[in-house]
């Protein structure tokens, strides 16, 4: 019977050095902040310590549409040579005529009209136009390109796939703004009368005008038009109205009523997609299906970044591109030709991202076998293609213009919980290929704190790059509330994509009182 408590006593020996190496094991495992997708974009309209897991605070040139992924995008390319002799690109339409489809460019300097292909720049001779024309296509038995006067001072020039650009006929106003509607051409906006709309006649635009009595005023002074299906949108600086019906004036069905008190300050950020129209102002950008409006810019948490860009807006020198690409809201805002941002959005999801080296002051859309988004150049007499940004490569890792394409991301912060934590080490999946000999570097920066107020390089950093996916790890050694990472590229890479950061962290609380 003696030996049963020593025997007993062993067994609780062993049970309690079996708990402490348990609980020695949880405190040597520290818990993990894990980062794995970023598909709702930039967020700016929240403190770092709400930026909801799958965002991040910014992103210059990387993709984020795809879960679970940030891809770097590719380059983009230009689509022909440089106009000869001219300082930039100031206008461009894609025009899908009957006989074959032409992409026109109007140069910045004198206002002649090219034909842009991938192997010549062609002045196509006849009149010119504004360089800042917010050009129309209208197709038809007779198509044309439409050029108003943004002065609103003289008649439209037209082109007609072959001829070389003359006035359009049939005396037209001089109006601003242009848009087809049902299958009239409607001009608006002119000097003498910055209120009214005129509608042309049919099927011919080119016959003459009744711009005695074919015609509406709106209620305010016109910035722009749009038109969908069933509806023409008419824009101002600060409201919106809409137009219903088929037959102007005289005798006319059209009924005109406002939409709301939103407007459009540069009618070259105007796009139809789907039958809704998209625009922006220094509000924001939004989006309205003649009944209503939806805030882009609110609704993917970016409003306050968008309004900050606006400092010193002036819209007689600035300039507002978009254009729709897909899914995909590109716009370009430049003050003459100073890049003051490009944004991307995917406008299903309402996320944001920024783009770099876009100076867009004019953007136009090629659907079908061709699927394209060019762009004028306001720094270089070039047209300039979007869609290769998709396609990341060994081919495209450069822009057109020679630029390395280096992406920029400010991560959200890392940190459960207000209270003060020790941060160990963090740990980066990714890949990163080299093309050629640029030998690209991801550059690994932390700071600590929810305001990330000074960035220091982590000791491992910057990651060279790689062969397959790797999992790299990075030093954090940071005592703060939150840490915030930064990833910076630099040199050309083939293709750089990220699928997740580790962050390791323990409340000092659990450290200093045991559990």
């Amino acid at each position: 019977m003696g030996s049963w408590p020593r025997l007993i006593r062993r067994l609780m020996c062993v049970v309690g050095m079996a708990r402490k190496r348990s609980q020695l094991g949880k405190r040597n495992t520290a818990p993990q902040d894990v980062t794995a997708d970023w598909s709702k974009g930039m967020v700016r309209d929240a403190p770092r310590t709400a930026i909801p897991p799958s965002a991040l605070y910014n992103s210059v040139d990387w993709l984020l549409h795809k879960p679970g992924i940030m891809q770097k995008r590719g380059g983009t390319e230009y689509a022909g040579p440089a106009m000869s002799g001219q300082d930039y690109a100031g206008s461009v339409i894609y025009a899908p005529f009957p006989a074959g489809a032409k992409l026109l460019v109007v140069n910045g300097g004198e206002g002649s009209i090219y034909e842009c292909t991938s192997g010549a720049m062609t002045d196509l001779g006849g009149s010119n136009a504004p360089d800042d024309s917010r050009a129309v296509f209208r197709p038809g038995a007779t198509s044309y390109v439409v050029f108003p006067d943004p002065a609103g001072s003289v008649a439209p020039v037209a082109y007609d796939g072959s001829a070389a650009p003359a006035n359009l006929g049939g005396s037209p106003p001089a109006g601003r703004f242009g848009c087809v509607y049902k299958t009239r051409l409607v001009l608006g906006g002119t000097a003498a009368n910055p209120q009214r709309i005129y509608f042309s006649p049919t099927p011919d635009i080119a016959s003459a005008w009744d711009t005695t009595n074919s015609w509406i005023d709106a209620d305010y002074e016109i910035t722009g038009f749009a038109a969908t299906n069933n509806m023409l949108l008419i824009f101002s600086q600060g409201h919106t109205e809409r137009i219903i019906g088929s037959t102007p004036p005289p005798g006319s069905d059209m009924d005109k009523s406002v939409i709301g008190s939103i407007g459009c300050t540069d009618a070259r950020s105007i796009v139809v997609q789907e039958n809704n129209v998209l625009f922006a102002n220094p509000r924001g950008v939004w989006l309205t299906n003649g009944s209503g409006f939806a805030s882009l810019t609110t609704e993917g948490l970016v409003e306050s970044y968008w309004q900050d860009l606006f400092s010193g807006y002036d819209p007689a020198t600035w300039s507002i591109a978009a254009g729709i690409y897909r899914s995909f809201y590109f716009v370009s805002i430049m003050d003459g030709t100073t890049l003051i941002d490009t944004l991307m959005c995917n406008v299903p999801r309402r996320a944001w991202w920024r783009l770099s080296n876009i100076n867009a002051c004019s953007m136009t859309q090629s659907v079908g076998a061709d699927d394209e988004l060019y762009y004028a150049d306001r720094v270089d007499p070039r047209v300039v293609k979007i869609s290769g940004i998709f396609s990341p490569s060994s081919s495209n890792k450069n822009d057109a213009n020679g630029t390395a394409v280096e992406p920029v991301a400010d991560l959200r912060l890392n940190g459960t919980g207000p209270g003060l934590k020790h941060f160990g080490f963090g740990r980066l999946t990714f890949d990163m290929r080299d093309s050629a000999s640029d030998n690209p570097q991801l550059a690994v920066s932390v700071a600590a704190g929810i305001e990330a107020t000074t960035f220091a390089a982590a000791p491992e950093s910057p990651l060279s790059e790689t062969t397959d996916a790797d999992r790299q790890r990075v030093t954090i050694g940071k005592v703060s509330q939150g840490v915030n990472i930064r990833l910076d590229q630099t040199n050309a890479s083939s293709k750089t994509e990220v699928y997740a950061l580790e962050v390791e962290e323990r409340a000092l609380t659990s450290v200093a009182g045991g559990e």
